[in-house]
C-alpha cells in the first residue's frame, strides 16, 4: 500500500503574513549587503527612466497632433440621440 504525504497549502492569513515577513526580511538582508543608495545609483535610475518617459511622451503626442478625419460614419441611433439632446438643451 502506498501512502501519499499530504502537505498543507499556505492559504490562511497567518501563512500569508509569514510569507510577507520572510520576503521583507530577505529584502532587508539584500539591501544591507548592497549598502546605501548613493549618488551613482540615483544617476543610473534617472538614466533608466529617461527612455520610458520619452516613450510615454511619444504615445501621448498622438492625441494632440492627430488630424481630424474628413468623413464621419452615420449611425442613425447616435444621430437620433444627438438631435434629441440638442433639442433638449436648446
Amino acid at each position: 500500500m502506498v501512502q501519499v504525504a499530504r502537505t498543507r497549502r499556505g492559504s490562511g492569513p497567518r501563512d500569508k503574513a509569514a510569507g510577507e515577513a520572510a520576503a521583507a526580511d530577505a529584502l532587508e538582508a539584500a539591501l544591507a549587503q548592497l549598502g546605501p543608495f548613493g549618488f551613482y545609483q540615483g544617476y543610473v535610475l534617472v538614466l533608466l527612466c529617461i527612455p520610458n518617459l520619452l516613450a510615454c511622451m511619444y504615445s501621448l503626442n498622438y492625441v494632440f497632433v492627430a488630424d481630424s478625419v474628413p468623413f464621419r460614419s452615420v449611425l442613425t441611433l447616435c444621430l437620433f440621440h444627438f438631435i434629441l439632446i440638442t433639442m433638449i438643451v436648446n
